[in-house]
């Protein structure tokens, strides 16, 4: 069965999970941005087809009050606690599938936002291994990079399926030998043809001081 799927990674928007507002001690922010779900208001970041790193901002100084943020990533729960910014903007470690709140530790008539980061990856894509009338398995990538200034990327294959097994930076370290990069990061736009056999394929964003876009096609037919 053939399946086509098309990514792209935005420019980052500040204030996507969260407009700026006021903070009450222990009380979650009001996630008014727009990525978020206006009926369940939570944030769905597999909807946009992006897993980004969250960011608070604010130009005041919040570095007293640390903000816990919950979600999900690859179906576990997982949770930070990020020290808020000082005239500046703050980035998680963490990637998120999902937001569902941001809890600060303490109150202040300034105001911050929340919006996600330049850097994180795109959604895990199963590959079709149940094929019949014949020996290999084929599927190609195409990356469209910015002409200027691009975003560095790299490719991940894995035998096993990892879906539903964690956090991708643990999946994709060199140690955990999940994952394996078949080439270098890289900034160029490629058309990559694959016959290897895998059972996921994972695209990370790495390097993007520019806030560049980047689009992916996987064709599997």
């Amino acid at each position: 069965m053939s399946q086509f799927y098309e990514y792209n990674w935005p420019t980052p928007v500040v204030n996507g999970i969260s407009l700026f507002q006021t903070t009450t001690a222990n009380t979650p922010l009001l996630l008014n941005g727009s990525y978020v779900n206006k009926t369940t208001r939570i944030v769905n970041f597999i909807d946009f087809g992006i897993v980004p790193r969250i960011t608070l901002n604010s130009v005041a100084n919040l570095s007293g009050i640390n903000f816990l943020i919950t979600g999900y990533q690859n179906g576990f729960f997982i949770s930070e606690t990020l020290t808020g910014p000082n005239n500046t903007t703050v980035t998680s470690v963490n990637c998120f599938d999902s937001v569902v709140q941001i809890i600060p530790n303490n109150t202040t008539a300034s105001t911050v936002q929340v919006g996600v980061a330049s850097v994180g990856y795109f959604p895990m894509i199963l590959l079709n291994t149940a094929k019949t009338n014949t020996s290999s398995i084929s599927y190609a990538l195409n990356i469209v990079a910015a002409t200027a200034n691009p975003a560095t990327y790299q490719v991940f294959l894995s035998l096993k399926n990892n879906l539903g097994l964690g956090k991708y930076d643990d999946l994709t370290t060199a140690a955990n030998g999940n994952f394996a990069a078949p080439a270098a990061a890289a900034t160029a736009s490629a058309l990559i043809q694959y016959n290897s056999l895998a059972s996921n394929l994972l695209i990370k964003i790495g390097t993007n001081a520019n806030n560049s876009v980047l689009k992916a096609q996987f064709l599997q037919l």
